[in-house]
């Protein structure tokens, strides 16, 4: 989807005004449609995350417009939970930070298996509490 500056001042939590200061000093990744600006989504994530930029939460929800197939390979859907999973992870301070500051992808992937096993050992306690 191409957002506007509008929905990209939202989503990095910065005034319209910090947008176009970002396009005139060629910072943001952008795209110039009939002299309208518009944002690619995935761009914007990349681009703040590799800048230490907060997001908002909304960031990571599913686009209103988006199209997965019913056909969709194995890795893919295990890529598509483990992007759940980081969306839920980053509403979590702790997970937020550690994004933040880490930044790399190997270090992401652990400690987003680390806060699923936590999610799983939390479940499995509740179970056993309710039998």
């Amino acid at each position: 989807m191409k957002l506007r500056v509008k929905d990209a001042a939202e989503l990095l939590q910065v005034s319209e005004k910090t947008i176009y200061r970002w396009i005139a000093q060629e910072k943001l990744p952008m795209h110039q449609i009939s002299g309208q600006y518009r944002f690619n989504r995935a761009e914007l994530l990349e681009w703040a995350t590799t800048q230490c930029i907060p997001i908002s939460p909304k960031m990571m929800e599913e686009p209103e417009d988006a199209f997965i197939p019913s056909f969709v390979s194995p890795t893919i859907k295990a890529h598509l939970n483990l992007l759940s999973k980081l969306s839920l992870g980053l509403r979590s301070p702790t997970f937020a930070e550690v994004v933040a500051r880490i930044g790399l992808r190997e270090d992401i992937f652990r400690q987003a298996g680390l806060l699923d096993a936590q999610f799983v050992a939390k479940s499995m306690l509740k179970e056993e509490r309710a039998s």
